[in-house]
């Protein structure tokens, strides 16, 4: 790899991201300011770790195996514990999303955090290179 193409600064492993959606389902109303980290390698385990308990070796639907990757990520990319990132209650008493009827705010949510983890990587490492056709 071509390191001297790489930026001298990073931007932000951190990003605010608020979400104020409607309930697909329950038409309740989701409003909340999460704080998402990039993953690192220890987040990166632990989500494929999370999501493969989720899938306990079975093989199951696509809806439902995105479910649980969404869902594993965000368990691990969204900061908590500490007093400036502070979880919405709907989002911490429905088990980080996992008790949701709605699941549009999980992806909603996880749409967010993964858009702004191909701008940082974008940022890093360029724009991806189109594949050429003959």
């Amino acid at each position: 790899m071509d390191t001297s193409k790489l930026p001298k600064e990073l931007p932000s492993f951190t990003k605010e991201i608020e979400i104020n959606t409607i309930g697909n389902i329950t038409n309740q109303e989701y409003n909340g300011k999460f704080t998402y980290k990039i993953p690192n390698t220890r987040a990166r385990s632990n989500i494929s770790k999370l999501e493969a308990r989720m899938n306990e070796g079975l093989t199951l639907d696509q809806t439902t195996s995105i479910l649980h990757y969404m869902l594993a990520y965000l368990r691990f990319t969204i900061l908590e514990d500490e007093s400036e990132h502070i979880l919405p209650k709907w989002w911490q008493e429905s088990d980080y999303g996992y008790d949701l009827y709605d699941t549009n705010v999980v992806t909603e949510l996880y749409l967010e955090c993964n858009e702004y983890e191909n701008e940082f990587n974008e940022k890093v490492f360029g724009k991806p290179e189109e594949s050429k056709e003959d």
